[in-house]
């Protein structure tokens, strides 16, 4: 189980196991999940920003199911939980980071608010939700 306030080194083990995961279903790898879920359960914006700018660094480019995966899970966790700030983050990276920006295309949210700020971000880019 990862700590709390994972240093950089966590994150990025965190990160590898985590695509290793979606590679391989492995179920070695499953714990990685759950360092994702400790650090959105508490409440821990630092680490999970940290570890979704670190899967979109880690996966390959052009690996667009891992891609859709990252968006539909820990980008979308992210948003949920602090759709704000996190939406202010995605907004700074998206013009230097294609692979959140594709990312961006798999979150859905209930909150109209938020479907309408992604919405937003994607169209100022030629994209829209996949």
């Amino acid at each position: 189980m990862a700590m709390s306030s994972p240093d950089d080194e966590e994150i990025v083990r965190v990160s590898k196991a985590w695509l290793a995961l979606q590679a391989t279903k492995d179920p070695q790898y499953d714990w990685s999940v759950d360092a994702k879920e400790e650090w959105r359960e508490t409440g821990n914006y630092s680490a999970m920003s940290r570890y979704v700018l670190q899967l979109c660094r880690d996966v390959a480019p052009d690996d667009d199911v891992t891609i859709g995966m990252i968006g539909a899970s820990p980008l979308e966790d992210l948003i949920e939980e602090w759709s704000d700030d996190a939406l202010s983050l995605v907004e700074g990276e998206v013009d230097t980071n294609p692979v959140i920006l594709q990312a961006l295309t798999f979150v859905w949210s209930r909150v109209p608010r938020v479907r309408q700020r992604v919405d937003a971000i994607l169209a100022a880019h030629g994209k829209t939700r996949a």
